[in-house]
């Protein structure tokens, strides 16, 4: 089945006898196993009762709720208890139908929870064309795998004081793209807004680097070019 992350579901089991008769007491006894059904390949969030299946009857099955944050796909095993050994331990087998496959995806995107990089709010040379990448997440921050948000985005340069608005790129698979060249040396802002919010570390403060000289483009000045005297010192 498919869940979202940080949404509660239950995890029913329906009891049978041997026969296939639906059991109609409470008594049967169900196990979440951790070790099969959760195992290292991703930390989860779990309810107080998510390891044992309340015993109490509804519908004629028994529930557990379990609570997930992780966005990834888990293979939940569910055991019954089949009686009781010598030491007093419970003896578990696996049901038939488990292990169950159990897909969690991304929850809805979080203002908070999004993250900007790259070339364009680091050190830029003038000239250069560069880039920032917004990577959108959740609020238990699952990185977001489509796209639809709205993003804006706004260069402000600082002398003069000007504010211009940047294409925000949706490339459809939970990241947004903002690219841009600059030519003149200072310092600039770039603002990142999701739905009218800014998101963290908006405005991002820069500043364009000169880029290589120029020969063509290089002036000299001064009175030493024009000439001067023997021993006579000369500037430009």
């Amino acid at each position: 089945s498919l869940v979202r992350a940080g949404v509660p579901s239950l995890l029913a089991v329906v009891a049978k006898d041997a026969f296939g008769n639906v059991r109609k007491d409470a008594t049967a006894g169900f196990f979440l196993d951790p070790a099969e059904g959760f195992g290292k390949r991703a930390p989860l969030v779990f309810s107080a009762l998510a390891r044992e299946v309340n015993k109490t009857t509804l519908a004629d099955a028994y529930f557990t709720p379990v609570l997930i944050t992780r966005s990834a796909t888990y293979s939940l095993a569910v055991r019954a208890v089949t009686g009781v050994n010598a030491a007093g331990q419970a003896i578990l087998a696996l049901l038939g139908a488990s292990p169950a496959t159990l897909m969690v995806v991304p929850s809805r995107v979080g203002t908070a929870q999004c993250t900007a990089s790259g070339s364009g709010i680091a050190s830029v040379t003038a000239g250069k064309n560069v880039s920032v990448t917004i990577q959108t997440r959740d609020y238990f921050y699952n990185k977001a795998t489509s796209g639809g948000e709205f993003f804006e985005a706004f260069l402000i340069t600082t002398d003069p004081i000007v504010r211009s608005n940047r294409t925000v790129v949706d490339l459809n698979n939970g990241r947004y793209f903002v690219s841009y060249i600059l030519t003149a040396s200072g310092v600039y802002g770039l603002e990142m807004k999701r739905a009218g919010s800014a998101i963290p570390g908006s405005p991002f403060i820069f500043t364009l680097l000169g880029a290589a000289t120029e020969p063509q483009k290089t002036i000299v000045t001064g009175a030493g070019i024009n000439g001067g005297g023997v021993n006579v010192p000369a500037q430009f």
